[in-house]
C-alpha cells in the first residue's frame, strides 16, 4: 500500500539548510557529523508534534548558535514563527555589551527563559536536551568520570544542578515518551553529584542530594531513638549501598523509621533489597491537574474526584489541615488491611495537585456513603443503621496479626500524656485507668469512625475507607467516637462531616446501638460508649496540635467520664 502524501516542502528545505550550515563540524568528542545531533532531535520532537513548523525549527536549532548564520537569515528562509523558536533555543557565549558570559549565567538563562516558554518551544528544547543526556549516559558508562574532562566546565555538581533543573522547567511535558526518558536519564547519570544537605524540624527530617555512606552518619546522629523518625525524601536523589546498610543496622538497633516522598528510582532500591519491608515508605508521583475532574465528595478533611472518561481511578486530595504523614499512613494502612481482609479500594500512588497532596485509589462503582444514604433518605434510618450495625460487627469479628496495626491504647495514653498539663487531674487519672483497663483488646477497630467512613454498593457490598487510623485495641473506641457525635458536636461541624445535623446523626446511633450490642445489657454498654467518647474529643485535638480550650476540654471530658451525667455540652 502506497504511503500516505504529506506536503513536508518546509521541513525538506530545513534539513538541506541545517546540513549545510553544519557541514565539516564534528559532533565533540563522537567522531561523526554534527547534523546528526539535529537530526536526533528532529526525531525526538516528531514523536511529540507532527507539525512542520516545529519539526523545521528542531532541526534548525543549533544554527544561529553554532554557525554564522543569524537568526534574520532563519527568519528570510523559513519564516517568523520558525525564527522565533530557533531564537528561543538560541545562547551566546558574548553578550550585547562584548562581554564573556560564564558558564553558569548561560545555563541559568535557559532555564529562565525555558520557564515562560511555550509548549512548542518546550518541545524543540526537550529534543535538544534528550540527544545530549543520551549521549553523555553512553560516555559516562564507557568512561566514567573522565567525561566530565571534555567540558568547558569540568564539575560534574554544575551539571547536575543544570539537568535537575531542566527536569523542572520541562515537567509541563511529562505526558510525553520522551520526557520519561529524559527525566531517567538525568537520574541516572546525575543523583549521585548532588551534594547531601540535612535539616531537622521538629516534625520531620529532610534529606536533600546524594547520600554516601560518610553521609549516612549524619543521618544516624540525627534520629531520635524514642520515637518514630518522619524522614522526608522528597528531595533526595540517591543512596549509596554504605548509606543503606546504615538504614538496616539502624533498624536493627531499635531505631523506628518512615520514609516518606520516596522518588520511583529509590523506591526500587529499597524494594529490591528488601529495606521496604523492613522501613516504612511511600512513593511520590510527579504532579496532575484536575481539569476535567469532578467532585465526588467533599468531606471536613478531604475531597474526592473522578474522571467521567476513567471508571478505574479516583483522586482523594487533603486539605492543609492534614499532615503529610498522615495521608501517607493512610495509604499504607489500606494496603495492610486489604491484607488483612477488610474490604477497602486498592489503594495507588502518591500524587501533588497544586498545593494539595493526596492518592489514587480504585473507584469503587454504583456507592454511596451510609452519610449520604442517610442525608437522601432520612426515613430509611432503622434500615441503613441496622446494615451499618452488622458492617461494624463483622469488621469487629478481625483479629490480625501482632506488629502490624499500632496498639491503639499506647496511642492513647499518649495523646493523654500530651494534654496532661491542660487538664484536671482527676480526669486524666480516670483516662489512663480506662485505657489500661481495655488494654488487652486485640480487636481490628478503624480509629476514625463515623458513618461517612464507610459506603454501601448496589450489589450489597459495604467497604470500609480512610483508614489512616487503624489499630487494635477494643471497639469501643469506635462505638464511643458515634457517640460524641451524636451527643456532643454542634449541628455545623454535623453538616460539614456527615451532611445532616445531629438530631438525625442521634435518631442514626439511637437505632444502631441495640442492632450491634444485640444480646448485651444496652445500659452498660451505653455508659461504656459514653466514656471512650472522651477520646474522640482527644481525636480532635491532633489538627489543633493539642491547643485546646482548657476550661471546654475538662467540662465536655468530665460530663462524658461521669456515669450520673445524661446532660453533654454540644461543642464548637
Amino acid at each position: 500500500m502506497a504511503e500516505k502524501y504529506i506536503d513536508s516542502t518546509l521541513l525538506d528545505k530545513a534539513i538541506i539548510f541545517a546540513t549545510k550550515a553544519h557541514a565539516n563540524t564534528e559532533r565533540r568528542g563522537k567522531g561523526f557529523p554534527y547534523i546528526v545531533h539535529p537530526l536526533e532531535a528532529l526525531s525526538i520532537v516528531s514523536t511529540m508534534s507532527n507539525d512542520q513548523t516545529l519539526l523545521a525549527a528542531a532541526v534548525l536549532h543549533d544554527v544561529a548558535e553554532d554557525t554564522p548564520i543569524k537568526i534574520e537569515d532563519i527568519e528570510k528562509e523559513f519564516g517568523a514563527e520558525v525564527a522565533s523558536i530557533v531564537k528561543s533555543e538560541t545562547s551566546y557565549e558574548i553578550d550585547l555589551e562584548g562581554n564573556m558570559v560564564s558558564w553558569k549565567d548561560k545555563k541559568q538563562a535557559t532555564l529562565d527563559h525555558l520557564k515562560n516558554a511555550s509548549k512548542e518551544a518546550k518541545m524543540v528544547a526537550l529534543g535538544d536536551k534528550l540527544s545530549n543526556i543520551r549521549a553523555i549516559k553512553q560516555d559516562y558508562l564507557e568512561i566514567g568520570n573522565k567525561i566530565w574532562e571534555r567540558f568547558h566546565d569540568n564539575d560534574p555538581r554544575n551539571h547536575a544542578w543544570y539537568y535537575l533543573s531542566l527536569v523542572d522547567a520541562l515537567s509541563e511535558l511529562k505526558e510525553y515518551y520522551a520526557f520519561k526518558e529524559f527525566e531517567q536519564d538525568v537520574h541516572d547519570v546525575f543523583d549521585r553529584y548532588v551534594e547531601f544537605k540535612l535539616t531537622k524540624t521538629d516534625r520531620e527530617i529532610l534529606l536533600e542530594g546524594y547520600v554516601s555512606k560518610e553521609d549516612s552518619l549524619t543521618i544516624e546522629n540525627a534520629l531520635d531513638k524514642g520515637k518514630e523518625n518522619i524522614i522526608n525524601c522528597d528531595k533526595l536523589t540517591g543512596l549509596s549501598f554504605g548509606a543503606m546498610r546504615t538504614l538496616i543496622r539502624l533498624h536493627q538497633n531499635g531505631y523506628r523509621m518512615f520514609l516518606r516522598l520516596v522518588s520511583p528510582n529509590i523506591a526500587s532500591k529499597l524494594e529490591d533489597n528488601g529495606i521496604s519491608s523492613l522501613i516504612p515508605l511511600v512513593k511520590k508521583y510527579g504532579h496532575g491537574t484536575l481539569e476535567g475532574m469532578y467532585i465526588s465528595g467533599d468531606g471536613y478533611t478531604s475531597t474526592t474526584y473522578f474522571d467521567e472518561k476513567d471508571e478505574d481511578i479516583m483522586i482523594k486530595l487533603f486539605s492543609n489541615k492534614v499532615p503529610a504523614n498522615m495521608i501517607e499512613q493512610e495509604k499504607i494502612m489500606a494496603k495492610e488491611a486489604l491484607l488483612t481482609g477488610v474490604n477497602t479500594p486498592i489503594s495507588g500512588e502518591i500524587c501533588y495537585f497544586g498545593d494539595r497532596i493526596g492518592f489514587s485509589f480504585e473507584r469503587v462503582a454504583n456507592k454511596i456513603s451510609f452519610s449520604r444514604a442517610v442525608a437522601n433518605e432520612p426515613e430509611k434510618i432503622p434500615e441503613i443503621a441496622r446494615r451499618f450495625a452488622l458492617m461494624t460487627r463483622e469488621f469487629h469479628k478481625i483479629t490480625p496479626l501482632p506488629g502490624i496495626f499500632p496498639d491503639q491504647s499506647e496511642i492513647e495514653l499518649g495523646f493523654v500524656n500530651i494534654l496532661a498539663p491542660k487538664l484536671d487531674k482527676d480526669i486524666v487519672e480516670k483516662l489512663k485507668a480506662l485505657i489500661l483497663e481495655y488494654k488487652d483488646a486485640k480487636t481490628l477497630i478503624h480509629g476514625d469512625f463515623h458513618t461517612g467512613n464507610a459506603v454501601m454498593t448496589d450489589k450489597g457490598d459495604n467497604i470500609m475507607i480512610d483508614l489512616a487510623d487503624l489499630a487494635i485495641g477494643s471497639p469501643y473506641y469506635d462505638i464511643g467516637s458515634m457517640y460524641l457525635f451524636a451527643h456532643a458536636v454542634n449541628d455545623e461541624r454535623c453538616m460539614q462531616i456527615f451532611h445532616f445535623d445531629r438530631a438525625t446523626m442521634k435518631k442514626f446511633y439511637d437505632a444502631f446501638f441495640p442492632v450491634y450490642f444485640e444480646g448485651k445489657d444496652l445500659e452498660k454498654e451505653w455508659k461504656i460508649c459514653k466514656k471512650f467518647a472522651a477520646f474522640r474529643l482527644i481525636y480532635h485535638a491532633r489538627f489543633k496540635r493539642f491547643e485546646i480550650d482548657s476550661e471546654i476540654y475538662n467540662k465536655v471530658l468530665g460530663q462524658l467520664l461521669d456515669d450520673n451525667c445524661d446532660d453533654v455540652l454540644v461543642t464548637d
